[in-house]
């Protein structure tokens, strides 16, 4: 018969090892249960990436993708059925952003982020939910050299191959710090083989400022995001942004990698939103009128359920 000294060693072992589990459980919740048991989703934003994510001038979160992520996190609370489900708003750097999420301390990054292989090794990625690609700003004084440059596909060496001695001599180019125009600009674009000087800065708004007083002669950083600069500025006459552009980048929403749940609610939200007439008025408020091309790449990036 077994000693009742035996058996409460045995329920103590157990009650232990229960506790551990249920621990390590809670430590690797999914993000679903996290919010749902916090009551609490946790968006990230970036403070000066306008229009996609900024603070507006009541210092509050704005922009198209903080527009987008509250849509997505209207979906959650309706599948959980939380009418009292609340944001946090929680700002990130583009140097930080992606270890916020790693860390938890965000559950959706709404930035303007490009859906790239190498991220993915580490987070995960919505469909996605704009088109851009690395575009270039001169002043209208530039060389005729760097305005065909910046409109021709031909124009750069770093378009067909790679950059020749020589072939950016002279020329200063400027490019923000921990994005994707950064890495892209010495190692796609050749700039420093080329004999260019490159400048990297803290903020687009710092860059846009470089290349008004002639500091640069070159800015690059995401075509939408030039734009966006120049209606901020009101600096149409002032600057010149270029029609080409010298990649590719689909924006998405970011999150925890490997949480399949998660990421279908996202998709599931973000399809349900592009196939109305909503998004076009959320793309209207930041780019203009969402003309046909623009409802046609909405519906370009939704699956059938």
């Amino acid at each position: 018969m077994q000693s009742f000294s035996t058996s409460a060693s045995a329920g103590a072992a157990l009650l232990a090892a229960a506790t551990i589990f249920l621990t390590a459980s809670d430590a690797h919740a999914g993000p679903i249960e996290r919010i749902s048991d916090a009551g609490v989703i946790k968006i990230g934003f970036r403070e000066d990436a306008y229009p996609f994510s900024f603070r507006n001038q009541d210092g509050d979160p704005a922009g198209y993708t903080v527009e987008i992520c509250r849509e997505v996190a209207g979906t959650l609370r309706e599948n959980l059925q939380q009418t009292d489900l609340k944001i946090e708003y929680v700002p990130v750097s583009a140097a930080d952003r992606f270890e916020a999420v790693v860390d938890g301390e965000v559950d959706l990054l709404c930035g303007a982020t490009t859906k790239r292989l190498s991220l993915r090794e580490i987070v995960s990625f919505s469909i996605p939910i704009f088109e851009t690609g690395i575009g270039a700003m001169v002043q209208p004084t530039a060389s005729s050299r760097l305005r065909d440059a910046i409109n021709d596909v031909d124009a750069f060496p770093g378009a067909g191959g790679p950059a020749r001695d020589g072939d950016y001599a002279g020329i200063i180019m400027a490019v923000r710090a921990s994005t994707t125009a950064a890495d892209w600009l010495p190692t796609e674009l050749g700039a420093l083989e080329g004999g260019a000087k490159v400048i990297s800065v803290d903020s687009h708004d710092e860059g846009f400022q470089k290349l008004l007083s002639g500091d640069v002669d070159v800015y690059f950083a995401d075509r939408a995001i030039l734009l966006s600069l120049v209606a901020a500025n009101q600096a149409a006459e002032k600057v010149v942004v270029g029609e080409r552009l010298f990649s590719n980048e689909p924006y998405g929403l970011v999150f925890a990698k490997d949480d399949d749940a998660f990421r279908l609610m996202v998709d599931r939200s973000l399809i349900r939103l592009f196939l109305t007439d909503q998004v076009s008025d959320i793309y209207s408020r930041y780019f203009g009128e969402a003309d046909d091309d623009v409802r046609a790449d909405f519906m370009m990036n939704t699956l059938p359920e």
